[in-house]
């Protein structure tokens, strides 16, 4: 979006009309933009609920606490976690 703003506004500053295709080529890449904007912020604002959803679901580790715990504590935990997954 912002690569067709730059290239509209250099044809404008030459001196040419912009053309139909060229205006259409603009309003589009501003809208572009601002949708990738508005996208942006809100993972942004969402990413501080993600990561806490993530530790919690992290925090039942075995190694969270115990990082020398043994294969079939890491299987279990494993078990678990693809049990969680699939409900």
């Amino acid at each position: 979006g912002s690569l067709g703003i730059l290239f509209a506004l250099l044809v404008y500053r030459k001196g040419s009309r912009l053309n139909s295709t060229a205006k259409s080529g603009l309003i589009l890449s501003c809208i572009g933009t601002v949708i990738g904007i508005v996208l942006l912020a809100g993972a942004l604002l969402a990413l501080p609920e993600i990561l806490k959803q993530l530790d919690e679901m992290l925090g039942a580790s075995p190694y969270s606490t115990n990082p020398a715990a043994g294969y079939d504590v890491y299987t279990d935990y494993l078990n678990q976690y693809y049990d969680l997954l699939r409900k």
